[in-house]
C-alpha cells in the first residue's frame, strides 16, 4: 500500500513536471493488472490536492519505520522500502496530519511552488 501510493505520487509529480497530463497515467492503466482502485482513489485526491486524512502521513511514516526495523532485525535487505520510508518521514515533517498521499507534496515541483 505504501509503495503503491508513493509510486503513484511520484508518477503524477513527474508527469506534471514534464508538462504531461497526469490523467494519461491513469488512461494507460485502464483495465490492466495495475489498474488498482486504491491507486485511482489516491491519484484523484492528489490531482485535486485534497489531502483530507483517511490515513495520516505521520502514521504511514511510523509504520514504514517499523517495517524497516523488523527487516533489519531479520537481516533482510530492503533498499526500495528504505527509500519509501525515508520519503514518507520527510513528508511527515510538514504534512504529517494530512493523508499519506500528501507524500506527493515532497516533490521538488511542489517545494518550489
Amino acid at each position: 500500500m505504501l509503495a503503491v501510493v508513493e509510486a503513484g505520487a511520484e508518477t503524477i509529480a513527474l508527469a506534471e513536471g514534464l508538462g504531461v497530463d497526469p490523467g494519461l497515467f491513469f488512461k494507460a492503466l485502464d483495465g490492466g493488472m495495475l489498474d488498482l482502485p486504491y491507486l485511482r482513489t489516491k491519484g484523484a485526491a492528489i490531482a485535486a490536492r485534497d489531502f483530507s486524512p483517511s490515513f495520516r502521513l505521520k502514521l504511514a511514516a511510523k509504520d514504514a519505520s517499523l517495517v524497516g526495523e523488523s527487516a533489519l532485525q531479520h537481516g533482510l535487505d530492503r533498499p526500495v522500502f528504505a527509500t519509501i520510508a525515508e520519503r514518507l518521514s520527510e513528508g511527515a515533517l510538514d504534512h504529517g496530519d494530512e493523508d499519506f498521499s500528501a507524500t506527493f507534496l515532497t516533490s521538488a515541483l511542489e517545494r518550489a511552488a
